[in-house]
């Protein structure tokens, strides 16, 4: 998603925004006027989080996990800050106090994640990590007039590194893949392709199920 996004900006110019502006001076009040057209306009602030709020709420996948660096998880760790039985951080219930520490760890100091701090593109990586901090502190601004986020803080979620794992199994990763062979024939599977336990949430440990 990075690389998409300062891929974007990377080919943006001044003067590719010029239509945009022109049409939000002439018509102020005009909300057809004043929609985005094309990806480059898509990349300015005010169209940016509203798309992807929509693309990541509309996806047919369960989620979008983002694994915590053991910093990270230790910066969280310190603020006592909850893990749901489901297996990620429960940022919707932060204090004031903690919500402003936790988009200075997150968005400022990029989660202590070596590969985030090496991209070169600030500004693709603040705004998806500001976009990301909104969506799973459930802080996205309701002037936006967004339908159905509620529970969106659910389907973008942090998880805990598993290498600070003490009691618990870290669990597996179940990876799914379409074969691109030709059986030559149907093969009946009798449902049983995965196995999933319907007590899922009791659990000392979680499954992620990966689409490919």
């Amino acid at each position: 998603m990075y690389w998409i996004c300062a891929a974007i900006l990377d080919d943006t110019t001044q003067a590719d925004l010029v239509p945009l502006f022109q049409r939000k001076q002439t018509n102020p009040a005009d909300k057809e006027a004043n929609k985005a057209t094309n990806v480059k306009e898509l990349m300015v602030e005010q169209y940016f989080l509203p798309f992807l709020v929509s693309h990541l709420r509309d996806q047919k996948t369960e989620g979008y996990s983002i694994m915590a660096t053991e910093e990270m998880t230790a910066k969280l760790a310190e603020m006592k800050i909850n893990v749901t039985p489901q297996g990620h951080y429960e940022l919707n219930k932060l204090s004031k106090e903690h919500y402003i520490k936790f988009r200075h760890h997150f968005i400022e100091q990029k989660g202590y994640n070596k590969s985030w701090m090496a991209n070169k593109n600030e500004k693709a990586m603040d705004m998806l990590l500001s976009a990301f901090c909104l969506m799973m502190c459930k802080k996205v601004p309701t002037e936006l007039e967004l339908r159905k986020i509620e529970k969106l803080h659910e389907r973008v979620r942090l998880l805990p590194n598993p290498c600070n794992a003490t009691s618990k199994q870290v669990g597996c990763v179940v990876r799914l893949q379409v074969p691109t062979d030709d059986l030559g024939e149907d093969v009946e599977q009798d449902n049983k392709a995965v196995a999933c336990n319907s007590q899922a949430k009791t659990l000392p440990y979680s499954v992620v199920v990966l689409n490919q």
